[in-house]
């Protein structure tokens, strides 16, 4: 599997360090962690990564919807959602406004995460992962 630049986006920071942990076991750069709007924008901004792994609730009340959708329209860098909360309409609403690589329901085993980030390298493979603008 191509190795992935990811920037994890979780307020939580127990879980962000945990899907640190299971990513970089796998041989995938973590190039930030983040967990509001504007840290997040910020280091998609400066890191470029290939892909954002993407809490639906982050701190101070933002949303991570909104800041996918902001960084895919801004950089062209694709979202996988990491969430308790994923129900069809928020599935259809981020569809629509940050062209997502899927979804991962909380909780889940880390081989589902790093399944989900391969096959979608896989998809993408020929291109950067982060390359495809809106």
């Amino acid at each position: 599997m191509k190795e992935a630049r990811i920037l994890i986006v979780e307020d939580d920071a127990i879980l962000a360090w945990d899907l640190e942990n299971v990513l970089a076991q796998e041989g995938h750069r973590i190039v930030g962690r983040a967990g509001t709007f504007e840290s997040a924008l910020a280091l998609a901004e400066s890191r470029r990564p290939d892909l954002v792994i993407m809490d639906l609730k982050l701190a101070h009340g933002t949303s991570g919807l909104a800041t996918a959708s902001e960084i895919y329209h801004r950089f062209g860098i694709r979202s996988l959602f990491v969430s308790g909360n994923i129900d069809p309409a928020l599935v259809a609403k981020a569809t629509e406004d940050c062209n997502p690589l899927g979804f991962l329901g909380k909780p889940y085993a880390p081989t589902e995460l790093t399944e989900l980030i391969a096959a979608s390298s896989a998809a993408q493979q020929g291109t950067s992962l982060g390359s495809s603008g809106p």
